[in-house]
């Protein structure tokens, strides 16, 4: 029976709203909807939770749904401590394997958290049944091999701490990959990850960022982005890991974020990280930072910066932030967060500086959020004036929360492609 287009949708729409185990109960007994609901579920189920999926699904039309999808997944979600159960549920489908699925979650609930005994071995069948992988993440404290076994993984996440032996052949057989977080405190070596050349993205905590580590990461050929975690480290360990990048790749640098909330006034530490030194940098992120009564001149931030964000500094004043804007001619984007001390004759004095150069400089471009004085006094008297612009994109809230709660450094890999010129003040 052939339906118009028109009618499809409207058919489409009343399946729609039915539950999935109504849907599968239609499927069963109407031939001619089979296909129209194979289509709806092509489009709403690329995500296979079997945990949720349990509970939508009665044993038959699991089994039904299942063995239909088992090619359109390109997801799944496991449990760690409910592994082997699922896996069962899988064969009891007959499903050996799902062969279109990239990206896969086994997850760890904090329930989970005291079972360190919970047999891992059911984990050794996921290479064949999910052949295609490409990201991985893993919650549970992995304790055996079988990342390895992932030749193509592109993404990885290990949100606990693993052994040497573990995370070394994992840089020896995943030669793939160009992402890989390491969440957990720390890990005891990272040696041999300069097998994996492609990685451009690398996350891990300070603590596992040593001179012997930092030597090997700062030479992959590919890398791009550097974040440090700060868990549990000292102030002394995260100057340690700043220095460590800075020797070794300070001219390559082009976005550098620094979280000061377990540093010192800023007098006391950032002149020793010598900013200056960076001289292809486009971004500075400043967090946390107390400046008290410093001389920004004084602290040698760079010169040359086209964006800068100041967030949490709680005690900078007005005419510091002027300095540095003074000093920095090449700025066009200012981000602000939660700068408690700024207030709103700042406008005043930033377009006083920007409008005598106006033509040399480019306009700049404010970007708020949790700074209501400079805000309001914006829309009561510059709204008229092009000099000093706000921007009409709020700054999103995940952009200061938990990445903001680390350090980060990003690279051009290319420094010549980037090329900037030696002399700009």
């Amino acid at each position: 029976m052939r339906v118009d287009k028109d009618a499809q949708d409207l058919i489409r729409g009343v399946l729609d709203k039915l539950s999935l185990e109504e849907q599968v109960e239609v499927r069963r007994n109407s031939e001619e909807l089979r296909e129209t609901l194979v289509s709806l579920w092509r489009e709403n189920c690329k995500h296979l939770d079997l945990q949720a999926l349990q509970s939508q699904l009665l044993d038959q039309s699991l089994k039904q749904f299942m063995r239909r999808m088992r090619r359109h997944f390109r997801s799944v979600s496991l449990q760690g401590a409910q592994l082997q159960e699922q896996l069962n549920l899988l064969d009891r489908c007959g499903i050996k394997e799902l062969p279109n699925v990239r990206q896969c979650c086994i997850a760890w609930s904090s329930s989970n958290r005291a079972l360190s005994n919970v047999t891992q071995w059911p984990l050794h069948a996921l290479p064949k049944l999910l052949s295609r992988l490409r990201s991985l993440e893993l919650e549970l404290p992995l304790q055996v091999k079988f990342v390895e076994q992932f030749t193509e993984l592109k993404h990885l996440t290990l949100h606990a701490s693993v052994n040497e032996h573990i995370l070394g052949s994992i840089f020896t057989g995943c030669k793939c990959l160009t992402r890989l977080k390491l969440l957990g405190e720390q890990y005891e070596s990272i040696a041999g990850i300069a097998d994996c050349k492609q990685l451009r993205q690398l996350t891990l905590p300070v603590a596992s960022f040593n001179a012997s580590s930092a030597f090997e990461i700062l030479e992959l050929p590919q890398l791009q982005a550097l974040e440090l975690l700060l868990t549990k480290a000292d102030a002394e360990a995260i100057m340690a890991a700043a220095t460590l990048v800075l020797q070794q790749r300070a001219q390559q640098l082009e976005y550098l974020q620094l979280n000061a909330q377990r540093m010192q006034q800023a007098a006391d530490w950032l002149p020793q990280l010598q900013l200056r030194r960076c001289k292809q940098l486009e971004t500075l992120a400043l967090l946390n930072c107390q400046f008290a009564a410093a001389n920004l001149h004084e602290l040698y931030l760079p010169h040359y910066c086209s964006s800068a964000m100041f967030s949490h500094c709680q005690d900078m004043q007005d005419e510091q932030l002027l300095d540095f804007v003074r000093s920095s001619a090449q700025l066009t984007q200012l981000h602000l967060i939660n700068c408690s001390q700024l207030t709103g004759q700042l406008l005043y004095d930033l377009y006083k500086l920007r409008a005598s150069k106006l033509c040399e400089l480019s306009p700049l471009c404010l970007h708020l959020r949790d700074c209501p004085n400079i805000e309001a006094e914006f829309q009561l008297n510059f709204l008229t004036q092009s000099v000093v612009q706000l921007s009409a994109a709020p700054l999103e809230q995940d952009q200061s929360t938990q990445q903001q709660q680390h350090m980060q450094f990003c690279f051009f890999t290319q420094p010549s492609v980037a090329a900037k010129s030696q002399t700009k003040l």
